[in-house]
């Protein structure tokens, strides 16, 4: 139903700080995998309409072959709520990014996927943020590059091949 829009949020729980993101993708989904190897995560959470009755969908498919040690979770479709994701936005961004809810009030996709990451992490991993104390940004694709992750690997852009400590996971 998406017709090529892709919503993706993405929490880093030792910094509060909440990545909102959301672009035209085709089939082959290269942009969602890319995105993903860049931001190289612990756990994946996708709807669990994606890999119904043993089926999966292409993109849970590319995500499983292509993320074989990330744990993958799946929750109820329900829970990705567009209105429920800009009322937690509104209630949890910090004044300074409060700016972002202009670029996002019409994402509707990225919105969904905030609700539904917000809840997972307050049942799963207990974690709930106080009002107005997560940093909230918005990284579309536009006036961006895009290319492949082992590109970008030997471009250094992910991982410093000659010191692995110097790494920058948030560059695209």
């Amino acid at each position: 139903l998406a017709r090529g829009e892709i919503g993706m949020a993405s929490i880093d729980m030792k910094s509060p700080e909440l990545i909102l993101s959301q672009f035209a993708d085709n089939t082959t989904y290269a942009k969602v995998i890319t995105k993903l190897q860049i931001l190289t995560p612990l756990e994946i959470i996708m709807p669990n309409t994606t890999c119904d009755k043993g089926s999966g969908t292409k993109l849970f498919t590319l995500i499983t072959d292509n993320f074989k040690s990330v744990a993958l979770s799946t929750v109820q479709r329900k829970y990705f709520n567009e209105t429920k994701g800009l009322e937690y936005i509104e209630q949890l961004c910090t004044p300074e990014f409060s700016t972002v809810l202009m670029e996002i009030q019409m994402k509707y996709y990225c919105l969904a996927a905030a609700a539904a990451l917000l809840k997972y992490v307050e049942f799963i991993q207990n974690t709930v943020y106080a009002p107005k104390s997560l940093k909230v940004i918005f990284k579309g694709s536009e006036q961006t590059a895009m290319i492949d992750s082992a590109s970008a690997q030997q471009l250094e852009l992910i991982i410093n091949n000659r010191d692995p400590r110097y790494t920058d996971k948030h560059v695209i």
